[in-house]
């Protein structure tokens, strides 16, 4: 035998990948017109193809979802102890919804600004009674609650958009 004949052959093409990877498999799914605009946008920006953008995406999303799970597990075993129970740590969490439309309000945040401070606790005081009402409604476990929470967040966020909008109107009219 050769020495050419007894060594391996190199293998042609592309070298495999890493096994904890394994092998992907193609799938196909639909999308609006924007949100591929979207994709292609984000992917351009990270240098990503639009293939890999939505992988990474999804992949995000998952480990965010784990994140969400294992936060909330340690959340509903340690509310007692954290905030005095869950009915506390929800009305904790609807005040923190309330500060976050005053600091917007601002654009400043309340620890940094005198005049901010003010507006949250005027804010805080005026709407302390409607969190009461929503923490005693909220015996969810913390993940329903936190999706309760974006609910309540993109309401707000809904009308600071059209409080913006109506402003720029007004602006525009003088």
């Amino acid at each position: 035998m050769t020495e050419a004949a007894a060594a391996p052959k190199k293998r042609m093409g592309r070298p495999p990948k890493a096994p904890e990877k394994g092998r992907r498999q193609n799938y196909t799914f639909r999308m609006s017109d924007a949100d591929r605009d979207r994709i292609i946008d984000a992917a351009a920006r990270s240098g990503r193809s639009m293939s890999e953008e939505i992988e990474r995406r999804i992949e995000r999303s998952l480990a965010n979802d784990e994140d969400r799970d294992t936060f909330g597990i340690y959340i509903d075993t340690s509310a007692d102890a954290l905030f005095g129970g869950r009915h506390n740590l929800s009305l904790f969490v609807s005040l923190s919804d309330y500060i976050f439309v005053s600091e917007r309000h601002t654009k400043n945040r309340w620890n940094k600004d005198a005049e901010t401070k003010k507006i949250v606790l005027e804010y805080l005081l005026k709407t302390l009674p409607l969190a009461m009402n929503q923490a005693e409604k909220a015996n969810l476990s913390f993940t329903s609650h936190l999706k309760e929470r974006e609910r309540r967040l993109d309401e707000i966020r809904s009308r600071i958009a059209h409080d913006d909008e109506q402003e720029n109107v007004g602006n525009k009219e003088q």
